[in-house]
This record gives C-alpha cells, sequence and structure tokens, in this order.
C-alpha cells in the first residue's frame, strides 16, 4: 500500500516586519511500500498486547531522541524493525523506501510525531494480554501498522493546506498554525541543561524569595528529597544516564529502567494510568498533554519504559511547573485558584523581575 511521507522543515524566519513564525516547507511523495489494498489498523495488530507496541515505540523513540532523525538513524530503526525479516523482505522494503533518497533529500520514515500518535491510538485502544515474544508475520504486520498511522497524520496535515484558503490574512492564525502545533510540540528538542537551571532558578525563589516557601518544603518531602538541589539534579542525572547507555551500547537505545531507591515517588508521580489516559483523551490528544504530563509507563512492578525522553527532560522546568502546583498543595491557595494564575505569578516575579531586571 502507499505511504504518503510528509517530509517537513520547521525555520523561523521574518512575517512582515516584527512577527516571526513557522516556515512550513511540504514535500509530500508516494511510495509503494507494500503491495495490496490499505489493511486496516485493528487487523494489523489485534493480536500483538498494546504493552508490546508501546514498549517497541518506546525504542523507536529512544533512537531519535538521543541520536537525531538523520538517515543513519532511519536506518538503524528500520534494521531495529526488520531483523527477523526474511532477506528478500528486507531488501524489498529497504528498495522501496530509500529508492528516491539521495545526499541532498531528508529521509524520515521515523518520527517523534508518528510515535506519540501511534502511542496515542494504543492508551485508547489497549489490548490487555500476554504473548511469549513476536513473531516476524507480527513484526511486519506492525512495521505495516505504523505506515497506516503516517499516512493518516500525513494526510491530515496536507489538507490543511488546501483548505480554508479564503481566510486570506487570518489563514495561518487559523488554519496552519493549529495543525503545526503538535509537530511543533513534538519535534521540538528541550535542552536539559537549561531545564536544570531554570529548575532550580525556579524552586529556590519560592523558597527563599517568596511568601510560599511552605509549598516548596511539601512538594520536596512528598519526594523524599531534602533540598531543591537534590530533586533537580537527582532527576537530570537519570536523563544524562540514557546518554551514558547510549554511548556504551549503540545498538541498543535505552527505553526503560527499574525503579531505584529515592525516586519512587517520583516514577509513580510520571507513571501514565491507561484507564484515566483513556478517559481523558478518548475524543483526542489534546496536544500530548497526558505524556507530557506522565512521561512513563509501568509495565511491571518496578519496571517504567520511557514514552518519550523529551516529555521526561521537560520535567527539570516546564512539566515541574506543571507537577509542583498539582503536587506541593499551592493549588488550594486562595492567590492561585488555576494552573494559568500560577503560571503569571511565576512569569512574572520570577523571570521578569527577579531574573530579567536583575541581568539587564
Amino acid at each position: 500500500f502507499t505511504a504518503l511521507l510528509l517530509l517537513v522543515n520547521v525555520n523561523i524566519f521574518r512575517y512582515t516586519q516584527f512577527l516571526a513564525i513557522l516556515n512550513l516547507t511540504l514535500n509530500t511523495n508516494n511510495y509503494d511500500i507494500f503491495d495490496g489494498e490499505v489493511p486496516k489498523l485493528e487487523d494489523l495488530i489485534k493480536d500483538i498486547p498494546s504493552e508490546t507496541v508501546i514498549s517497541i515505540l518506546s525504542v523507536i523513540s529512544s533512537y531519535l531522541y538521543l541520536e537525531g532523525n538523520g538517515l543513519k538513524t532511519q536506518f538503524r530503526v528500520l534494521n531495529f524493525l526488520n531483523f527477523r525479516q526474511s532477506l528478500e523482505n528486507r531488501q524489498r522494503i529497504l528498495q522501496r523506501l530509500f529508492r528516491r533518497a539521495d545526499k541532498e533529500e531528508s529521509i524520515e520514515f521515523f518520527t517523534q510525531l508518528y510515535c506519540m500518535e501511534f502511542l496515542h491510538y494504543e492508551f485508547t485502544h489497549y489490548r490487555d494480554f500476554k504473548i511469549n515474544d513476536t513473531t516476524p508475520y507480527q513484526e511486519l504486520n506492525f512495521l505495516k501498522a505504523y505506515f497506516v498511522i503516517a499516512e493518516q497524520v500525513n494526510k491530515k496535515y496536507t489538507t490543511a493546506f488546501d483548505t480554508n484558503k479564503e481566510l486570506a490574512g487570518d489563514y495561518f492564525q487559523k488554519s496552519i498554525w493549529p495543525t503545526l502545533f503538535d509537530q511543533f510540540e513534538v519535534n521540538h528538542r528541550s535542552n536539559p541543561f537549561t531545564g536544570m537551571i531554570k529548575g532550580i532558578a525556579f524552586l529556590n525563589f519560592m523558597e527563599f524569595y517568596s511568601p510560599y516557601n511552605k509549598y516548596v518544603h511539601e512538594f520536596l518531602a512528598k519526594h523524599k528529597k531534602k533540598k531543591s538541589w537534590n530533586y533537580i539534579l537527582d532527576l537530570m542525572m537519570l536523563i544524562k544516564s540514557s546518554w551514558d547507555e547510549i554511548l556504551k551500547k549503540p545498538d541498543r537505545p535505552p527505553f526503560s529502567f527499574k525503579d531505584i531507591e529515592g525516586f519512587t515517588s517520583l516514577f509513580k508521580s510520571f507513571a501514565i494510568s491507561v484507564e484515566e489516559y483513556s478517559k481523558e483523551y478518548s475524543l483526542g490528544k489534546k496536544n500530548f498533554s497526558g505524556f507530557k504530563s506522565k512521561p512513563l509507563f509501568e509495565i511491571l512492578n518496578g519496571h517504567y519504559i520511557v514514552i518519550n525522553w523529551d516529555f521526561l527532560s521537560n520535567k527539570l522546568y516546564d512539566g515541574l511547573l506543571f507537577d509542583f502546583y498539582n503536587q506541593s498543595g499551592i493549588s488550594e491557595n486562595e492567590n492561585f485558584k488555576d494552573f494559568i494564575t500560577f503560571k503569571k505569578y511565576v512569569s512574572e516575579k520570577l523571570t521578569e523581575q527577579f531574573l530579567f531586571q536583575k541581568l539587564i
């Protein structure tokens, strides 16, 4: 069947004299990867447990996070998925996928966006049963299912550029930007070192320079951390360990870890619930908010899959604000009846007055 491949390059450029927006370069090609009609997604993966599919997608996501999404990584992921296929099958898939690739063309068959869309499907259509191991036939069906997801995603994005053209000056704001937001959120890679600095600045400000220090103590006590540095650095070292692991075993990207002393409450708070996710996001993924707030998935008692390393990295600051508001008790304070009000306080008091003005 045909998989539409969306090749997107997002750059920042000047829009009129004052507005910087996203420049989308779209190049869509048709690749006949598999023969026959497009199969139904549910038929392809009905005999594969969701836990297995989520694990495979987490491995792909780990490759993309740690190595980037260049051609080398695309080959690594494809080899990982096809290593048990017959030589004939592997050659046919490779030839059809890369027959038009050259040094000047950016080919991205495996992306974080496709992984997140597939993960959203799995958590809202969860199949709870066990198998000893996948067969080569099931693994080939997984690859087909992945490209079915990719085609569905690409169709949604490409149609956005062919509709509502009568919006004229509001075309970007009303048609393109809502469509691109998911891509920007997922494909933009955060810098954990910057997040670490911002996170410790936030906790230090709340503890020593605001009237809300008791909430910092409650937040740290809940996660059994003595000081703010312990919370931030422990999380940073967990993320750094993924880089160390990929250097030791480049063919085995880290996608899971076992609970360790001092992290239990933290991991539990980051772990997604299938039931809660399906209940809240069955009608829409809401910019993948569920995965951003809960980037881990517990598969065994004390064993966690990392759904997305970048979302875990965001817990150093952006996710920290969300967690602090919901777990420290500050949400009960009359000054912060909602999260937006709390974020405005942090922006004004910490970012603008405490940091930016002093730097100026």
